[in-house]
């Protein structure tokens, strides 16, 4: 309704819902005098995020939320305390219904048909949604007619004097003097059998003190007791690109406390957002870290200040950029660090690079999932270029064997009946002509002579007509042999640059059963080699 992703529960599988729709009140919320004098109707919408199997397993109203009381509460806010946004409504709903503990997170969405604008609209509407990480930014309002605490006080009784003169009429001047009749005195208290007296602790004896609570720390400043796998982004395009991710990847193995366990394969992506620049290489590593999460945060900074990085524009181009996707199941949030990252759930260069790596992974928190499964529909990823799998390899370190030397001329099969010529001691590489042995015109009488040829019809050597000359036939546009429209062109000057024709031509991206693309340093051989 508010929101098309599912909440994910605990196990990483989508939680349950129990909507309401058209929840309806008449409030005085609004910044204008008559808004809050005459009041106007509001609607509200909520969806309730939450795990109805306990309560469907027992038949138990008490296991679940009850829709009546989380309607009443809405209804209650609507209708209850003026405030002057639709915001601060909505906050006050989710507050309300994040009171229930079995609710995991909510969806409001509050609409405001009668707001005051000038020009003709069907509806003014403010949606949000809150969880236990995310919570609302105001408290939840106080049931409808429920008093206040400071209301709750009652005032002391009135003494009998005071009492007397409330209820007389007449004026004071004129009313007998009211003598105070003292109280009884009130009986003894019974003796107190079976209680040991009180024995003082002796002199010289201090009492400890009492503990004092252990302060709440940070989870983003705690170290895991045993190590936790921990998902790190890679993205450079300046400069070397391909070099600097390569080195990037050494030095944060090199990271004291933080091992690299898998590196997914180099992906060619679009920039998202941003000026326009030129197109990203990102990666995903896999590691695993007895650091915590704020500590390989600043680890990874120094990384990028090694590689130059500058932090001068939001999403503009950077010499490298290393990200925390993900740091075991810590859901966190501060001003320097958000685990998992915010918007990892939508980057198709994150996800689709670290689903080759590991297809089984899930990325925790709110909105995550399946990470095959988000990649497969992440908004963006038809900015995959192409991926590379051998990109950690060196291309310098690389030899590629040499080419079979072409025959020499002149140098082609000779006949088992001529003697092979001697090539000479000195001089001229060449064979010279004089050693060759002119070719034998052949005997009148060693061909029948029905075979033999008429004089005037036979051709000297050295007038043979010159073969005809054809120009090429250009692949008709169906053939699979005619060339595509490219997708991209990478620099050729650069070793991560895969030939053209090895992108698809209708998507970008293609799942690994049917990859179409070929690693940077595999070739295919020429059409016209196969038979050589």
């Amino acid at each position: 309704m508010t929101f098309s992703g599912a909440v994910p529960g605990p196990d990483g599988q989508p939680l349950d819902q129990i909507r309401l729709t058209g929840v309806t009140a008449t409030g005085h919320h609004g910044v204008l005098a008559h808004e809050r004098a005459e009041g106007q109707v509001f609607r509200a919408d909520v969806v309730l995020h939450l795990d109805t199997r306990a309560a469907a397993r027992g038949d138990d109203l008490a296991a679940t939320v009850s829709y009546a009381d989380v309607a009443e509460d809405v209804h209650d806010v609507l209708a209850g305390r003026p405030a002057d946004l639709v915001e601060t409504v909505a906050e006050r709903i989710a507050a309300a219904a994040l009171a229930y503990p079995a609710v995991h997170a909510v969806d409001v969405r509050v609409h405001k048909p009668q707001a005051p604008i000038a020009v003709p609209f069907d509806d003014v509407e403010v949606a949000i949604r809150r969880d236990r990480v995310r919570t609302p930014v105001v408290p939840a309002e106080a049931p409808a007619g429920e008093p206040e605490q400071a209301a709750q006080v009652e005032p002391e009784a009135p003494t009998a004097p005071e009492q007397a003169e409330a209820d007389s009429h007449e004026p004071a001047a004129e009313r007998a003097p009211v003598t105070a009749v003292p109280a009884p005195p009130a009986p003894p208290a019974p003796p107190v059998t079976g209680v040991p007296a009180f024995d003082p602790e002796p002199l010289g004896v201090v009492p400890a003190p009492p503990e004092e609570p252990e302060p709440v720390r940070d989870p983003l400043d705690v170290a895991p007791d045993e190590p936790v796998e921990v998902v790190i982004a890679l993205g450079a395009n300046l400069g070397e690109a391909q070099a600097t991710l390569r080195q990037a990847v050494t030095d944060i193995d090199r990271i004291a406390g933080l091992q690299v366990m898998e590196v997914s394969p180099l992906a060619r992506t679009a920039a998202v957002g941003g000026p326009e620049q030129p197109d990203f290489l990102n990666a995903v590593l896999l590691a695993r870290t007895t650091l915590s999460p704020r500590e390989v945060l600043h680890a990874c900074q120094r990384v990028e200040e090694q590689h130059g990085r500058v932090r001068e524009e939001r999403w503009g181009p950077r010499t490298l950029d290393v990200d925390i996707v993900q740091y075991g199941t810590l859901v966190a949030t501060a001003d320097d660090l958000e685990l998992p990252h915010p918007r990892a759930r939508e980057r198709a260069f994150v996800l689709v690079p670290w689903a080759e790596v590991a297809p089984d992974a899930v990325l925790h928190g709110l909105g995550g999932g399946p990470v095959a499964q988000l990649a497969a529909t992440a908004p963006d990823r038809s900015g995959i270029r192409w991926l590379a799998l051998d990109w950690l390899a060196d291309p310098q370190d690389t030899v590629a064997p040499a080419p079979p030397a072409p025959p020499a001329p002149g140098t082609g099969p000779v006949p088992s009946s001529a003697p092979l010529p001697e090539r000479p001691t000195s001089g001229a590489h060449a064979v010279p002509p004089q050693t060759v042995p002119p070719q034998q015109p052949v005997p009148p009488q060693a061909v029948p002579p029905q075979q033999a040829l008429p004089p005037q019809a036979a051709v000297p050597p050295q007038q043979a007509p010159a073969q005809p000359v054809h120009e090429p036939i250009p692949p008709a546009p169906d053939s699979p042999f005619a060339p595509r429209p490219e997708q991209y062109a990478p620099a050729t000057d650069r070793a991560y640059a895969a030939p053209s024709d090895t992108a698809p031509s209708d998507t970008a991206y293609l799942p690994p059963t049917d990859r179409a693309f070929a690693p940077p340093s595999y070739h295919p051989p020429h059409a016209d080699d196969r038979d050589r």
